[in-house]
């Protein structure tokens, strides 16, 4: 998926919105953002409105990576995000992908382009991997910037949390 990503033009920094359920497929989206040190961008499925306009827009999302049920939303709010380019959908039923507004359409599978091989592409600890937003409780949510070595302690930390066996 990696590959994919680099094939249709995903640079290093750039923003991708996720807004994906708990699946296989979001496991891969995030490993292929973090591998190609692009900065993943979660939203929570339940956001709509105004609340997925502003994060949309803060983090600077260029592409946006969903699944089929939230087509909907995004298509509500899709003229009030200029920054917006190529949405991604993920149909796990094989339906045609929505093409939205100005943006460029693509289906999820699309991406499965690369061979298994490694890239052995370049990344710092330091590198930002992630922008996660908060829940807002002080005003509008605010996104705040994790690098690749928070979520690389966070993973060990949590695995020693709930004894996972490594």
């Amino acid at each position: 998926m990696a590959t994919g990503l680099i094939s249709m033009g995903v640079s290093p920094g750039e923003r991708v919105a996720v807004m994906m359920n708990n699946t296989p497929e979001y496991i891969d989206v995030w490993f292929a953002i973090a591998k190609v040190t692009a900065v993943e961008v979660p939203l929570n499925t339940a956001y709509k409105g105004q609340i997925l306009i502003h994060m949309l827009n803060n983090s600077g999302a260029t592409i946006m990576i969903i699944d089929q049920e939230f087509v909907d939303e995004l298509q509500a709010i899709i003229s009030e995000c200029p920054q917006l380019k190529t949405i991604i959908v993920n149909n796990n039923d094989d339906c045609e992908y929505h093409s939205l507004s100005s943006t460029n359409g693509l289906a999820l599978n699309e991406l499965y382009a690369g061979n298994g091989q490694n890239l052995d592409l370049p990344c710092h600890q330091s590198t930002l991997a992630c922008i996660m937003f908060t829940s807002g409780t002080t005003g509008p949510s605010k996104g705040v910037m994790l690098n690749h070595h928070f979520e690389i302690s966070f993973a060990i930390i949590y695995n020693k949390i709930v004894a996972l066996k490594e």
